[in-house]
């Protein structure tokens, strides 16, 4: 989904947020196999993800739920402190409602359970690039 922009094809840019670097590279690699997404910036931690959000406007941030320093849901909160319309989409091992739902009230836009497919993931960024929601557990 190349997006016209000042008569441009522009991919959709990601941020990618988790505290593994080598579930980053997979996930960049994972992304960027698309045309029409790019990886803009990487974060370890809370702190590096509100900077980079700032620094690379992404059009859409993808945080892992389990942080060491602060969680998913208050990376999210953070960011959208900042940004308000950023779409967030939160991923995790854990499949139970109640952290979909927690990641909904938080003002995510996605959440995403791990065991799902790879392909998964990149039609939860494309969704929420085109104004939608994508909840899959």
């Amino acid at each position: 989904m190349l997006r016209q922009r000042a008569n441009t094809l522009t991919p959709i840019t990601v941020l990618l947020v988790d505290q593994h670097a080598v579930v980053r590279n997979a996930y960049r690699r994972l992304l960027e196999s698309n045309q029409d997404i790019r990886v803009v910036a990487e974060a370890g931690d809370s702190r590096e993800a509100l900077h980079c959000t700032l620094a690379s406007h992404p059009d859409v941030v993808i945080v892992e739920l389990a942080m060491p320093e602060a969680s998913g849901i208050d990376i999210t909160r953070c960011l959208l402190a900042s940004r308000p319309q950023l779409p967030v989409l939160i991923y995790s091992l854990h499949d139970d409602p109640i952290f979909a739902t927690r990641a909904l009230q938080a003002g995510a836009r996605g959440f995403i359970c791990k065991v799902n497919a790879p392909e998964a993931i990149v039609r939860a960024v494309r969704c929420l690039a085109g104004g939608g929601c994508f909840f899959r557990r």
